[in-house]
């Protein structure tokens, strides 16, 4: 049988709860986001492509290419933690939701004592 909880751990959880709650509201809004920004940018291709033969029927310069935009229209891709598989920045040191410590793929390695 469990001991009553104290106020203080009751108060703890909810407070975790609430920020797992947060955080996984923020990264669907994000991902909604970048969905709605990637279909908004596919739409517009077909225009820039009408554009573009009005510009040149007239005698006037090309816009730049699509293709040149598309580059910067890259996002992060969000790894996953190793122990609880929460989606966290790629360059996140330790996990938000279970504080493990991601590995490193090019690890420190300890510095050789000189010989003498």
């Amino acid at each position: 049988m469990r001991s009553q909880d104290s106020p203080r751990d009751l108060k703890s959880r909810f407070v975790v709860v609430q920020m797992e709650t947060t955080i996984k509201q923020a990264e669907e809004e994000r991902a909604k986001a970048y969905e709605n920004a990637k279909r908004l940018f596919e739409e517009c291709q077909p225009l820039k492509e009408e554009v573009d033969i009005l510009r040149m029927r007239a005698g006037l310069d090309i816009v730049s290419d699509v293709s040149e935009d598309t580059d910067k229209f890259k996002s992060d891709v969000p790894q996953a933690c190793l122990s609880c598989h929460q989606q966290i920045h790629r360059n996140a040191p330790i996990c938000p939701l279970c504080k493990a410590k991601s590995r490193s793929r090019n690890p420190k390695r300890p510095k050789r004592k000189p010989d003498e």
